[in-house]
């Protein structure tokens, strides 16, 4: 089991270590007219969607952890795979960039930057953290994007992400599909 941790800021116009605030991550139920215990509670609603452990900060910022298995199936395939290799990778690569590699995991934008633990909440020795990531770097495939390029991928078996590069970023659809394609890897069994 791999933990990993994000916080979204209070703050409509600051963004936090998932590039977004509260409302934008989990407040797609709150109206304008909700008082605060509501918009609260629907937010509530909506983290516990992914996961039950979850923290209210004074400054009106929420930190997520969420717990998943190191190994799960793909469905349609039957295949196997490392499956927090995303999690790992992005948390512990933003905890390297932000420099917030040791407690208290501010980060050098003042977000909470977290490195990823097992799921008891045990830290990851760092050797293993900088392995991890390097293996799912050398394993990325770059697209080279032209004019009217499209891509498929399979979100459940695929990792996926953007590297930095000069230009405006432009979200043109986002696709969800919850018919449960991934399922974790029995316990006790040989991969």
């Amino acid at each position: 089991m791999v933990s990993n941790t994000i916080a979204a800021t209070k703050s409509t116009r600051s963004f936090s270590n998932i590039g977004t605030s509260v409302h934008g991550a989990y407040g797609q139920e709150v109206t304008d007219e909700d008082i605060e215990d509501v918009a609260r509670r629907k937010i509530e609603n909506e983290v516990r969607r992914h996961s039950d452990r979850f923290e209210w900060h004074e400054d009106g910022s929420i930190s997520v952890t969420h717990i998943v298995r190191a190994i799960r199936t793909h469905d349609p395939t039957g295949a196997t795979g490392f499956f927090p290799r995303a999690s790992l990778r992005s948390a512990w690569g933003r905890s390297r960039h932000h420099g917030a590699t040791r407690p208290p995991f501010r980060g050098d934008d003042g977000s909470y930057h977290p490195p990823p633990t097992y799921g008891d909440g045990t830290p990851i020795d760092v050797k293993v953290l900088d392995l991890l990531l390097k293996l799912a770097e050398d394993g990325a495939v770059d697209v080279e994007w032209e004019k009217e390029d499209l891509v498929l991928l399979d979100n459940y078996a695929v990792m996926h992400s953007r590297k930095p590069w000069n230009g405006t970023r432009q979200v043109l659809a986002a696709l969800w599909d919850g018919d449960g394609r991934m399922r974790d890897f029995p316990e006790g069994v040989e991969c």
